[in-house]
């Protein structure tokens, strides 16, 4: 379960908060003027997230190896030159990628500071 509380709310309710979280594990999202901006969560549901980040982590290294492997036997004709060429044709489509997001993100919400 997920309880929204406000942080003036939770000065005054943390004992209650921390117990709620320990033994019935709720959530509580906690917000500033409404708007969230922090979780608290039970010590079990923190270690699984942390468990999940490190999987999704492994797994994208471990894909980024292997695309690297299959990239390198297809590309063995390429000079030194056209593979920096390629790099730096790469790095400016990413870059032109996040700055469109960012642009469409900070216009749909315009409340969202990068978090």
């Amino acid at each position: 379960m997920e309880i929204q509380i406000e942080v003036a709310d939770l000065r005054q309710e943390l004992t209650a908060v921390i117990q709620a979280v320990a033994e019935e594990k709720v959530t509580y999202v906690v917000g500033i003027s409404g708007r969230p901006q922090v979780a608290i969560l039970n010590i079990d549901q923190f270690r699984l997230f942390q468990q999940y980040q490190e999987r999704r982590r492994t797994e994208f290294f471990e894909e980024l190896d292997r695309i690297a492997t299959v990239n390198a036997a297809q590309n063995t004709d390429l000079s030194e030159e056209e593979v920096l060429a390629l790099i730096d044709q790469v790095r400016q489509e990413i870059w032109d990628e996040q700055q469109a997001r960012q642009r469409g993100t900070s216009q749909e919400n315009p409340g969202f500071q990068g978090i």
